[in-house]
């Protein structure tokens, strides 16, 4: 009855709880079905949920409520964005192998809608004062997931140097 149901289904049975997991880390649940990863990218989700964890330990570092994880370079005193704030940055954005995959350029910095950016970038900034600079860790589910997005790879951990420069 179960397969009728939901016509092309996998299901996998088995006492190997090994196999299991490696079957269960090549899919992924979504609203369209269940998605195929080949196997490297199930070891590269786990390189990146690894160096979360590392990264959590590293001194001066805070998790904040969804997962993101922070680290403040220098303080701000200004005001905080709201949902609504359009925000002015210097920033740039690496994977955890330490390659740049966006920046802004010297002396020209970014406006963008806080709205519009993604999830993890919106739960920092809410957090960030005007004139602060900080590092934010943002886990996959909260960038990219297990799409991503031109040189991004799905499941990749996003590292930003984020400078908060005006908050309107």
């Amino acid at each position: 009855a179960f397969l009728a149901a939901y016509p092309g289904t996998i299901v996998a049975v088995s006492h190997d709880r090994t196999l299991l997991n490696r079957i269960s880390a090549m899919y992924e649940m979504s609203a369209g079905g269940i998605r195929f990863y080949p196997m490297n990218y199930s070891a590269y989700k786990e390189r990146n949920l690894e160096f979360l964890e590392e990264y959590a330990q590293r001194a001066g570092v805070r998790r904040l409520f969804t997962g993101v994880l922070v680290r403040e370079i220098t303080k701000g005193k200004g005001a905080k964005p709201t949902p609504k704030s359009i925000i002015t940055v210097h920033y740039k954005g690496m994977l955890i192998n330490g390659k740049t995959f966006d920046a802004t350029e010297k002396g020209r910095p970014a406006t963008f809608p806080l709205r519009g950016l993604i999830e993890g970038w919106r739960t920092a900034l809410r957090e960030m004062p005007e004139g602060a600079r900080w590092e934010v860790v943002i886990p996959f589910n909260l960038g990219y997931g297990s799409r991503g997005a031109g040189v991004i790879k799905p499941f990749s951990t996003l590292i930003f140097d984020i400078t908060l420069l005006r908050v309107e």
